[in-house]
């Protein structure tokens, strides 16, 4: 019984181990060919285009040793990446970078700049000027007929101290004890005690007119660089001008005075004009009055003169003039040459 047992695994062993055989052998040993897959390799089209041969910063204009040539895959082209041209190898030369790009990094035409295109300011601005932007309306902007590239004078309406005095009366008296008075002149809590009466001397401001600056050119209105023909005029909310550093303080310094701006648009054939035209005050404003009389201009060499032969032969101004002097209480009129 024994000996029947192990001829059965014997031959159970056996049957196993060619089962795994005939399995576990690979079909070049038994002698049946192979199929070898075939592998097809396809070109991608390709476009040669620019990049960055080195980090390109911002402002930067661009020159032939920064760019590099390198294929591009077109399928992952994009539209603004720029053809490296060979018959137009300096197409970009030049251009004003608006943003930086790093080593290796494809140009884009939208992050360049024509430093002629008039719409990018800060390239088409002369050495040493700054943009500066006021507020405007349909009166102070001239109707909207002031167009980029205009030239304008910008106006400035303000008080001005010129020199004259005015008196003043001191507060009216009161009552006993800082009481008010009542319609009879007696305080309300008691008899009115009468304060001295007094007199002060404050300088007189009047309002002007003039010229704050001259022959600016307009860069941009209301955020628009270029005029195009065919638009009707635009009312403007704000005008962008091209002036010199300290002009730019001036204007900034008018927010928050009591100065008022307006712009007067300039003839195309007084661009070289650079004459002013004196301030003018409120006795200009009728025929009844003498001119305003501005004794010194700081800007004409101290000298001011401005009231015209025909004027003086208009008006027969005396050759003096008084005015007021307070001491303590007392007023005095006091003749004084005119100068």
């Amino acid at each position: 019984m024994r000996l029947i047992i192990m001829f059965i695994a014997i031959a159970l062993a056996a049957g196993a181990f060619f089962i795994t055989a005939h399995f576990t052998t690979s079909p070049s040993e038994k002698g049946v060919p192979i199929a070898t897959p075939m592998v097809k390799i396809q070109e991608v089209p390709t476009d040669n285009i620019y990049i960055a041969k080195q980090d390109i910063p911002i402002g930067a204009s661009v020159e032939q040793k920064m760019l590099d040539i390198q294929p591009w895959p077109r399928h992952l082209k994009l539209p603004d990446m720029i053809d490296a041209d060979p018959n137009q190898p300096n197409q970009i030369v030049k251009m004003v970078a608006r943003t930086p790009f790093q080593k290796g990094e494809p140009i884009i035409m939208t992050k360049l700049a024509n430093d002629k295109d008039p719409s990018f300011l800060a390239a088409s601005i002369g050495k040493g000027m700054r943009v500066v932007t006021i507020g405007v309306d349909s009166i102070s902007g001239v109707g909207g007929f002031v167009f980029p590239g205009d030239r304008v004078d910008v106006l400035i309406t303000h008080d001005v101290s010129l020199g004259k005095t005015e008196t003043i009366a001191a507060s009216a008296p009161s009552g006993p004890a800082g009481n008010s008075l009542d319609a009879t002149g007696k305080g309300v809590a008691g008899t009115m005690n009468t304060a001295s009466s007094a007199k002060s001397v404050v300088a007189k401001k009047d309002p002007v007119t003039e010229v704050l600056l001259s022959n600016i050119r307009v860069l941009a209105i209301n955020q628009k660089s270029t005029a195009h023909g065919g638009e009707p005029p635009v009312v403007p909310s704000n005008v962008s001008l091209e002036v010199s550093a300290a002009d730019a303080q001036k204007l900034r310094l008018t927010e928050s005075s009591n100065g008022r701006l307006s712009l007067a648009l300039r003839s195309l054939k007084d661009k070289d004009t650079t004459e002013l035209a004196r301030p003018t005050g409120v006795s200009d404003l009728s025929r009844l009055t003498p001119p305003s009389y501005f004794p010194v201009l700081f800007d004409n060499n101290g000298q001011a003169n401005f009231v015209s032969p025909a004027a003086e032969a208009a008006y027969d101004e005396p050759e003096s003039s008084s005015i007021t002097v307070v001491r303590g209480v007392k007023a005095e009129d006091v003749e004084v040459s005119r100068p």
